[in-house]
């Protein structure tokens, strides 16, 4: 089957594998393809790290065409934190909410639209930005792949 593996900085490498492809081998096959050392590799699908070396990719209910995201990590902050250190942390905390909210939910419906189509755009556009977002808040980041405003 054809699987997907892409980096944090939007590299694509699509690869031939067999489904019952052990993660430890899938991870040699990683090394090989984007240069990233099996022991500073991390590997994530769908928000949840393939930690288990022995498990196959059938075990993690990978299938064709699915994406793999492979990312290098630093012995120090990714056991501190328990993300992989190129992940960039998002402050939330500068967004400016208003106070003022339109009393229809028609009219905030309508005011929200566009600015959701350019954040959904921003975030489908670069893979590494719906990962961050899938580590932190899976249900968000699920709703943005079905775009669901």
């Amino acid at each position: 089957m054809k699987i997907l593996l892409t980096t944090l900085d939007g590299s694509i490498y699509p690869v031939e594998v067999s489904s019952d492809l052990e993660i430890i081998n899938l991870k040699a096959l990683c090394e090989q393809e984007t240069g990233i050392p099996v022991n500073r590799m991390s590997l994530t699908y769908n928000g949840q790290a393939l930690s288990d070396n022995n498990k196959s990719l059938n075990g993690y209910s990978i299938a064709e065409n699915d994406i793999i995201v492979v990312q290098a990590q630093g012995p120090s902050q990714a056991q501190a934190t328990n993300l992989p250190i190129d992940v960039p942390l998002i402050d939330f905390g500068s967004i400016a909410v208003p106070h003022n909210r339109p009393h229809s939910s028609r009219s905030s419906q309508q005011a929200l639209t566009p600015n959701l189509s350019n954040m959904l755009q921003m975030l489908m556009s670069d893979p590494s930005h719906l990962e961050v977002i899938r580590q932190r808040f899976p249900d968000l980041a699920s709703a943005i792949q079905r775009n669901d405003t």
